[in-house]
């Protein structure tokens, strides 16, 4: 389970953010679930983790159609190195599914 922000997820889910912005790399591939940050304790959707790759601050802005970041004084991670991990295939649930959160998960979240 991949925690993210309501208003990302929201995008991600509709199939308009197809690279969710990290500080950091992954290997994971694969399908993921969402749950919105907030302790909804629900997941809300999928989609598939295909690739990740750095993205440039030169880059950045030019990129906004799969990130939909604003600028980049508006990304999280200005001051370390940015990631896209790439989406595909987003879906949203028609019943979000109950998962449990467990303690000390800070990126992927087990259920």
């Amino acid at each position: 389970v991949l925690v993210v922000k309501k208003r990302w997820l929201e995008k991600i889910l509709a199939g308009q953010k197809t690279w969710e912005i990290r500080g950091g790399p992954t290997a994971k591939r694969g399908w993921i679930h969402f749950a919105q940050s907030g302790s909804t304790g629900k997941l809300m959707g999928r989609a598939r983790l295909v690739g990740c790759h750095r993205v440039s601050r030169s880059s950045f802005e030019q990129d906004y159609c799969h990130h939909c970041v604003d600028s980049w004084d508006d990304n999280p991670y200005k001051n370390k190195t940015t990631y896209a991990w790439v989406l595909e295939d987003a879906e949203r649930f028609e019943r979000p599914f109950d998962y449990e959160y467990k303690k000390g998960a800070v990126i992927f979240c087990g259920c």
